[in-house]
C-alpha cells in the first residue's frame, strides 16, 4: 500500500512495522513508547493509514489517541479492520470451529475483534468523525451488493473507515 501512495499519489510515506523484513522506515512495536517517540519525531502527518493494526493491539483506543497527537489539525485517518460478524465467522463459531489461523479473521495474533458496528463505536469513541465506510465483501458477495447494502455486519469481510478528528 505504501508503494501505491508513493508512486501513484506522490506522497511522502513513513512506514511503521514490527517486522524488520517488511523494510519499514520505523521498525517498532506500537505498544512501546520508544516507537511512538520516533513516530512523533517525524510528525505531523496529513494522513495515517492503519491497515490491519488495531486488532493486534491490547488498547486500540489508546493507539487512536496517540495517532491524534501526530496528525496535523485537519489530518485524516483510514482504518481497516476484519469483521468478526461476517457470516463465515459466525458459522464457524456456531459449529464450534473457532480455530486460530495464520491470517484472516481468526488470526492467532489478534487480541481484539470488531463487528461492523463495534468498529464504528471504537472510532467515534476516540473522538473521530466518520466520513465514509467501505466494506469488502468476501466469498463472491460482490455480485449481491444489495445483501451487503442491507446487512453490512453479516456480509462485510473487511471494514474500511475514513475519519477525521473533530
Amino acid at each position: 500500500m505504501s508503494e501505491y501512495f508513493r508512486k501513484q499519489l506522490s506522497c511522502k510515506v513513513i512506514g511503521v512495522d514490527i517486522n524488520r523484513e517488511a523494510k519499514p522506515d520505523i521498525t517498532g512495536d506500537l505498544n512501546e513508547p520508544t516507537t511512538w517517540q520516533e513516530i512523533r519525531r517525524r510528525a505531523p502527518y496529513d494522513l495515517v493509514f492503519a491497515s490491519a493494526i488495531l486488532e493486534h493491539l491490547p488498547r486500540p483506543e489508546e493507539t487512536l489517541q496517540l495517532i491524534k497527537l501526530v496528525l496535523k489539525p485537519k489530518g485524516e485517518l483510514i482504518v481497516t479492520l476484519p469483521n468478526i460478524g461476517h457470516w463465515r465467522a459466525r458459522l464457524k463459531i456456531i459449529l464450534g470451529r473457532f480455530e486460530y489461523e495464520d491470517y484472516g479473521i481468526f488470526d492467532r495474533t489478534h487480541l481484539r475483534w470488531f463487528t461492523y458496528f463495534t468498529a464504528q463505536k471504537l472510532i467515534t469513541g476516540a473522538g473521530l468523525t466518520i466520513k465514509k465506510i467501505l466494506i469488502d465483501p468476501a466469498g463472491g458477495m460482490k455480485y449481491c451488493s444489495w445483501l451487503v447494502k442491507y446487512w453490512p455486519n453479516l456480509y462485510a469481510h473487511q471494514i474500511c473507515i475514513y475519519a477525521t478528528f473533530h
